[in-house]
């Protein structure tokens, strides 16, 4: 057989065979699991996982039993959660090894779970003056203009009252900032964030603070 025939021969069985390979490969590719974990997803979201060492543990956990629900599907769950006081191993084991699990997004209902229930906690107070803020002074005649802004604010970006103020559809329309609001503020203080990025602290920060004043250079 002459060696133009058995170069054809050989490149048509190639072409078979690498051919073959080629969608084999490009099948397993197509196959691969591209989604983000869980944890590539929380961090980037401005929050920050619990640690083995965390001391935010018991809290962490009695929010869990609260929602009944055991959304981390925590093993004896019903026997464990009638103690609030100390987290189980269990869910400690549950978040620091669900964050690796990979997620669809965050409607996934593991990246929410992990989201809410494995992640640290700040006071908003403790967070308002990394970004420059402090929060309005609720005594009688301080902060006036800051306030009828943010009250401003509030009634604009907030339609459906999402702080549930009283006398809503009453207050809404004056330009008198109602005590409720100040209030609410000032309860809101004392509430918790996992960072600068929560929703709530962004809330805070808009209907509650001001820019905190210019300090002077020293001389």
């Amino acid at each position: 057989m002459s060696y133009l025939v058995k170069g054809l021969i050989g490149a048509a069985g190639c072409s078979g065979i690498c051919g073959g390979g080629y969608l084999l490969s490009q099948s397993l590719k197509g196959n691969e699991d591209n989604r983000a974990t869980a944890k590539t997803l929380i961090t980037s979201s401005g929050r920050t996982l619990l640690d083995a060492s965390s001391n935010q543990w018991v809290d962490r956990w009695s929010e869990y039993v609260k929602e009944i629900s055991n959304p981390l599907g925590i093993v004896g769950y019903d026997e464990k959660s009638k103690t609030v006081n100390q987290a189980p191993e269990e869910f400690k084991n549950a978040c620091l090894s669900k964050v690796n699990e990979k997620v669809s997004g965050e409607e996934d209902r593991l990246f929410q779970a992990l989201a809410k229930h494995c992640v640290q906690m700040t006071t908003i107070s403790d967070l308002i003056d990394s970004v420059g803020k402090v929060s309005l002074d609720s005594t009688p005649s301080k902060d006036g203009a800051e306030w009828t802004a943010a009250w401003g604010n509030y009634v604009k970006y907030s339609e459906d009252n999402k702080w549930g103020l009283d006398k809503w559809e009453e207050e809404k329309g004056k330009n008198t900032v109602p005590e409720s609001f100040k209030t609410k503020c000032k309860a809101k203080k004392d509430g918790k964030a996992f960072g600068v990025k929560d929703v709530e602290f962004k809330n805070y920060v808009d209907w509650c603070t001001k820019d905190k004043p210019a300090t002077s250079a020293a001389a």
